[in-house]
């Protein structure tokens, strides 16, 4: 698989299916096999953990949008760092909307197999997004 056909599955996941709100995309676009390494204990692995994971995060940040600022490529995996940004319309982890708005830092390591995504690494900064919310204090 060339390196542009990689980055090219990762971009449309970012585009169309993240920032687009495109979930019928999930199917084609994440292998049946498909392992997440952040889903939350409670939601199944596979695209249909997938796409539970991303209605439960648009219905709470209807506006989310994921940002690249750097983005390597090591063999079959593209390493993204960057932020998502999103304003708190719906419950989230039992906080009640506040209607502020949120810019959260991330690091991501996403695996691509057979034009598809087989596996994803994610680190972002939730106590980050917890002070911004006003669940927990700044200091």
């Amino acid at each position: 698989m060339s390196n542009e056909n990689i980055r090219n599955v990762v971009n449309r996941i970012v585009k169309e299916v993240i920032n687009g709100k495109n979930l019928e995309l999930v199917e084609e676009l994440y292998a049946t096999s498909y392992v997440s390494h952040m889903l939350p204990p409670q939601m199944p692995n596979g695209p249909a953990g997938q796409r539970q994971f991303f209605s439960y995060f648009f219905s709470a940040f209807p506006d989310f949008k994921l940002t690249f600022e750097q983005e390597l490529l090591d063999g079959n995996h593209v390493i993204g760092r960057g932020y998502f940004t999103g304003t708190h319309k719906g419950e989230f982890q039992g906080i009640a909307p506040t209607g502020k708005q949120v810019k959260v830092g991330f690091m991501d390591i996403w695996r691509v197999e057979g034009n598809r995504l087989a596996e994803y690494w994610g680190s972002a900064d939730m106590l980050g997004l917890l002070q911004q919310l006003g669940a927990i204090p700044a200091n």
